[in-house]
C-alpha cells in the first residue's frame, strides 16, 4: 500500500486536506466518497516528500 494526499469538499463545498493509505488513486477515491467527500485531488506521496523529514532524508 501507498501513502496518499488527498484534497476534497463535503457537500457544503468546505475543502478537507488529509493523507491516508491505500492500494490505487481509485480506491481511495471510493473511501472518500463513501465518506460523504468528492474527491478533488489525490495524489501519491513520493519518498522526497515524506512529511517526516525536516531538511535532509536517507532515503
Amino acid at each position: 500500500m501507498a501513502n496518499y494526499d488527498y484534497i476534497a469538499v463535503d457537500i457544503l463545498g468546505k475543502e478537507k486536506k488529509g493523507s491516508i493509505e491505500g492500494d490505487s488513486p481509485e480506491k481511495i477515491a471510493a473511501k472518500l466518497k463513501a465518506e460523504g467527500l468528492i474527491p478533488v485531488s489525490i495524489k501519491e506521496q513520493s519518498l522526497l516528500s515524506n512529511k517526516n523529514c525536516k531538511s535532509k532524508c536517507d532515503i
